[in-house]
């Protein structure tokens, strides 16, 4: 297992990821449910693709060295134009508008109408019953207390321990896979994968690059969940996918040496 091949992949992956929307859906998930659910549902999503992007960078090592290497110094050039170009684009935009932009992009994808768990549910049928009753009952004793709607009586929010485990793993599911299905998509045949490929054909080490380019995007995950916004206020977009993009050129660089050297 070669180390330089794992932290050189998780290195290239960690930069192009963090300016993708795959992060920015992660982030809008993990402020809508619970975000240790999402990042279920996001690893595992990372995890089918990066498996994928290392068989097809594995079968791009049985051709002759320097194609690969030729395949491989045409796909780091695409990478940092890419890369480049989505920074600039996005100093282009407020964050206002961005945010905008990006809610209406996978508004479409998240699960409607399903609500976290933890969040406040509807009111049981008896307490709305007892807490919208008018008539004479109500009004009568002017002594007595009427019921709260707010205050429900004890015995009607009981629930047994069994049905709120089920009512948790339901929850859990529905949202991981609504995370899992989110992320799947727009993962699919992005540059982030694209890359893996490459460089599992580059370095001919499938298993350390797969490991670093999977480190790399849970990373990347769980810091868009746990507060991405507050990175992005700290390092801005900009210099981010300039750094990217000088990696991506470096190794276009190194490709093409190997192409000369044969």
């Amino acid at each position: 297992m070669s180390l330089t091949a794992a932290f050189v992949t998780f290195g290239i992956i960690f930069l192009a990821e963090l300016p993708d929307k795959t992060m920015v859906a992660s982030l809008v998930m993990g402020s809508r449910y619970r975000p240790l659910y999402v990042w279920a549902g996001v690893a595992a999503a990372f995890l089918v693709h990066v498996t994928l992007a290392v068989a097809a960078g594995s079968v791009l090592t049985l051709l002759p060295h320097r194609v690969v290497d030729a395949i491989a110094l045409v796909l780091f050039a695409i990478g940092a134009v890419l890369v480049y170009r989505e920074g600039r684009d996005e100093t282009g935009e407020t964050d206002t508008t961005r945010e905008t932009h990006e809610r209406d992009e996978i508004r479409e994808s998240v699960a409607a109408g399903t609500v976290a768990p933890g969040a406040p549910t509807a009111m049981p049928a008896g307490v709305r019953a007892s807490g919208a009753a008018g008539g004479p009952t109500a009004a009568a004793g002017a002594g007595a207390t009427r019921p709260s709607a707010s205050e429900p009586a004890p015995s009607d929010l009981e629930v047994a321990p069994e049905e709120r485990e089920s009512a948790v793993s339901r929850g859990f599911w529905r949202v991981a896979a609504t995370s899992f299905t989110v992320i799947f998509v727009a993962e699919m045949g992005d540059l982030t994968q694209i890359s893996t490929a490459n460089l599992a054909a580059r370095f001919d080490s499938p298993v350390t690059v797969w490991l670093g380019a999977l480190l790399a995007l849970w990373s990347v995950a769980a810091i868009a969940i746990a507060g991405g916004r507050g990175l992005l206020r700290i390092v801005p977009v900009k210099v981010i996918t300039r750094i990217a993009a000088a990696a991506f050129v470096i190794l276009a660089i190194l490709s093409l040496i190997d192409v000369i050297r044969g």
